[in-house]
């Protein structure tokens, strides 16, 4: 049970290197191993005649896929994989697979065991006789054995130092199970009938642990050399002493087109005519490496050769080994590189822009833009700090921003600041910085752009869009302080006409009736032009403010309704409102509300004929409530949509037009609904009527 116990803990080891080359096989091997020693174990225990032949014929699993698996471990560790075909596979395991059948059903022939006879001395052994089939089991073992071993040896014998021992050690190990088994067959040894085989093994458990501790077996796996020269893609050529070819590799024969057959031999200036102009005889005592040109069936090749001298354990000198490398396509990509590099350079340095490379505080790279507007030379640049450009009073916010760009923090990547000219000059530029990797450090990429004009130009605007909105607001106040001043003597005549008209009819003609009934019209007219300046004046000068409260659509639409109806009814025209789908209450400038529908409906009233339809429709939706007043008037033209909502602007500009208005009650409709958030839109063609819609938030606003 110790060779057992040991064996298991190599198991684990090898386990471990499972993904090493040969080492699944050989953990098999070991697993085939301790089922030979167990079964060897139970079957010593046993008393029973019966109990041993059954452990006995269990123990012939082990020890038949030992010495297979062994021979299979070689082929793999020796890199001979080849050999190891399925064919070849099921012709090795043939034999051990009839021994086995054999032994299962030797009571019927008798071919592996002729009888059973207890040890003498009162041991709890058996001794075998054996019969033909298992001394066919013995030189089947015997012979793939004394091959795996074989293999070993001359594979050792080309490997280095490490490989060798590590060899050595594995066939070390194999020479005790080997004596074991032979002491066991010739009946020699201190226990009769006893397989010391069983032994070595434990020994060889032993050897093996040692040679996975020491020597790294397994986790050191040699090298084919043979087949790493033969895959390489590089050329490898060998010469002696007098510069002839005594090995060359596939991919060389391939640089030259030539089979092995016909370089080996040659001299290699043979090779290579040139090779005198890049590598001098009197160099090739020592390592050489040069480049060289191939011509090879009308296309340059180039290649790096590098010339080892080999020497002996003595140091003496027998040959040398060139390698060829093919550089060709890292010749055309560097040629690529530097008519790329050259381009861009023509490009940076003929950009409008100011290109520039820093690290820290230095520059690495300026184009020529850069010499042009600040008049330093390339040179004088060269010797200055970044910040030694910048504008006094922007110094200390670039230099943070190159900080927080130089500790990786978040820095804004486009800017503008002023610089300082060689003159003393500022100029305005806007920058956009990225980071880089310039000739292997990293630095920051600037693309600076001048500005100063831009600038300039901006300020100009500025000034006349101030100077516009002070005309604008002189415009609104005038217009106020004008309507108020007029609205003063207007009321004092609308009065007096009223009274006038009130007047018994008997102390007033006809005409002067009738004067009178002129002058109260017009000046009803004119302050309703008054009041609308007034209040258009008042919203674009800012003074206007909403009043929200809420209140009942219903209620506020009947009012306006009240006030638009006779004017509805000169014309036979008739209003029908609809506010079955809105909810009872809104929230809004009650005031500003009943305007803004009073202008809507007046407005539908003036273009719509005689007998004419107008209907108004209140809708709540889930954020807004929406109010549409719909005619079958005059419509509005494509290209007077937009129009009709500026100021003083009308369909009909005509001198002798027929519709009367100011041009403002739309305007005024516009900014009542857009203070309060909503939206006005009209939808109309021409001659079929129109319709105007407007929506008002369903929340509570606050607006100043």
């Amino acid at each position: 049970m110790v060779s057992t116990i040991i064996s298991a803990f190599v198991a684990l080891a090898v386990w471990h290197r499972r993904t090493s080359t040969g080492g699944t096989t050989l953990f098999l091997l070991m697993l085939a191993i301790i089922e030979w020693q167990l079964c060897g174990a139970f079957e010593s225990m046993v008393t029973g005649i019966p109990a041993k032949i059954f452990w006995s014929k269990v123990c012939y699993i082990g020890s038949l896929a030992t010495p297979l698996l062994l021979f299979i471990f070689a082929i793999q560790y020796t890199k001979m994989e080849k050999w190891l075909t399925r064919k070849n596979l099921t012709s090795l395991c043939t034999i051990p697979a009839i021994i086995f059948i054999l032994t299962l059903t030797n009571e019927w022939h008798n071919l592996i065991w002729t009888s059973y006879t207890p040890a003498p001395d009162a041991l709890n052994t058996i001794i075998y006789g054996h019969g033909p089939g298992f001394w066919i089991m013995i030189a089947y073992n015997y012979l793939i054995l004394l091959v795996a071993t074989l293999i070993l040896l001359l594979s050792g014998k080309s490997s280095r130092k490490i490989y060798r021992q590590q060899l050595e050690l594995i066939i070390v190990a194999l020479v005790f199970p080997w004596a074991g088994n032979i002491l066991y067959l010739l009946d020699i040894g201190p226990f009769p009938g006893q397989d010391l085989t069983i032994v070595g093994f434990t020994l060889t458990g032993l050897i093996l642990s040692f040679n996975l501790h020491q020597f790294k077996f397994l986790d050191l796996v040699p090298m084919a050399r043979d087949l790493l020269m033969e895959k390489m893609n590089d050329g490898i050529i060998v010469i002696d002493n007098k510069e002839r070819i005594v090995d060359i590799n596939p991919a060389a024969q391939e640089i030259f087109s030539n089979k092995t057959e016909k370089l080996l031999g040659k001299n290699i200036r043979q090779l290579f005519p040139e090779l005198n102009n890049t590598i001098k005889r009197n160099n090739l005592c020592g390592n050489v490496s040069g480049e060289q040109e191939i011509w090879k069936n009308g296309l340059k090749n180039t290649y790096n050769i590098n010339i080892t001298l080999l020497d002996d354990k003595q140091g003496n000198p027998f040959g040398k080994l060139i390698l060829l490398h093919n550089i060709s396509e890292l010749k055309k990509t560097e040629e690529i590189l530097r008519e790329s590099e050259e381009k861009y350079r023509a490009i940076v340095n003929n950009t409008h822009e100011m290109v520039y490379i820093y690290c820290g505080e230095r520059f690495l790279f300026v184009n020529d833009r850069i010499c042009e507007i600040t008049g330093y030379t390339r040179e004088e640049i060269d010797s200055m700090k970044v910040l030694d450009l910048v504008h006094p009073e922007e110094k200390e916010k670039i230099r943070e921003i190159m900080q927080r760009r130089a500790d990786c923090k978040d820095a804004p990547a486009t800017l503008e600041t002023c610089i300082v000219t060689k003159n003393g000059e500022k100029r305005q530029v806007e920058i956009a910085i990225s980071s880089i990797k310039y000739e292997g450090q990293c630095a920051a990429l600037g693309s600076a752009r001048d500005i100063t004009e831009r600038k300039e130009n901006e300020n100009v605007l500025v000034q006349a869009k101030m100077k516009a909105e002070e005309a604008d607001r002189t415009k609104s106040e005038f217009m106020t302080t004008m309507s108020h001043e007029l609205r003063t003597p207007l009321n004092s005549i609308i009065g007096f006409s009223q009274m006038l008209l009130e007047v018994p009819g008997s102390e007033l003609t006809n005409a002067q009736n009738k004067y009178a009934s002129n002058i109260l019209k017009s000046g009803e007219n004119l302050l309703q032009l008054i009041n609308d300046i007034l209040d258009i004046s008042r919203v674009e000068a800012g003074k206007k403010e909403v009043e929200a409260e809420y209140f009942d659509i219903q209620k506020a639409l009947d009012d306006v309704n009240m006030l638009i109806h006779p004017l509805a009814s000169k014309k036979n025209i008739e209003v029908i409102i609809d506010c079955e789908n809105a909810n009872n209450l809104l929230y809004a400038d009650i005031i500003m509300f009943k305007q803004v529908m009073y202008n809507l409906l007046n407005n539908a009233i003036k273009f719509t004929a005689e007998k004419g339809k107008i209907s108004v429709t209140a809708k709540s939706e889930e954020k807004e409530a929406s109010i549409s007043v719909k005619d079958n008037g005059i419509g509005i033209s494509e290209d007077k949509k937009e129009m009709i909502f500026e100021p003083f602007k009308q369909i009909d500009s005509a001198k002798n037009r027929r519709y009367e208005g100011t041009g403002l009650g739309l305007a005024l409709v516009k900014n009542y609904v857009e203070m309060h958030g909503g939206n006005v839109y009209v939808e109309s063609e021409e001659g079929k009527g129109s319709t105007f819609m407007f929506t008002i938030p369903q929340q509570d606003i606050s607006l100043k």
